[in-house]
């Protein structure tokens, strides 16, 4: 998905060109890009691509709420939480001036319910976060066109879909 959001940036960002991967943040985070603008402003955001499908979205999610309202969790359930909450470090990070907001890639294929938990998540922790959204299509070819060039297995345990 990073590859993705890094070949089709022009079109993502409208206005804006891709100016630097994986960059260290002043805080200690690295993000997955930054793109600055091509007016005379100049200004950057980061960007953060999450190749998380509706499934992952849902538990990381349910993980987080679930915590946030006091339920004890398991193991497993701690590791989604702490996932989100490295994504809000990352996005806080990537925030700090002299940028501006930073952006969120996650596919286009997320159900209205974890749709609708995504967005209260951003508006509750990180309110100027900009969401993009990428065709799940593309990402499922591009997968698969990985896959075979690398003559990967199709079903690859906890990778990507």
């Amino acid at each position: 998905m990073e590859m993705l959001t890094e070949r089709n940036a022009q079109k993502l960002f409208p206005g804006f060109r891709l100016t630097g991967r994986q960059v260290k943040m002043a805080g200690g985070h690295v993000i997955d890009d930054v793109v600055t603008a091509m007016t005379g402003s100049k200004l950057q955001h980061g960007v953060e691509v999450k190749g998380w499908n509706d499934s992952r979205w849902r538990q990381v999610l349910d993980a987080w709420r679930a915590r946030q309202g006091g339920t004890k969790l398991n193991e497993a359930q701690e590791v989604l939480a702490k996932q989100l909450e490295h994504l809000l470090d990352q996005l806080s990070d990537a925030a700090r001036a002299p940028r501006g907001p930073p952006f969120l890639v996650v596919t286009d294929k997320l159900s209205r319910p974890t749709r609708n938990k995504l967005t209260t998540f951003l508006d509750e922790n990180s309110p100027n976060v900009l969401l993009i959204h990428i065709e799940e299509a593309k990402i499922l070819e591009l997968t698969k066109h990985l896959r075979a060039a690398l003559k990967l297995p199709e079903d690859l345990s906890g990778g990507a879909p």
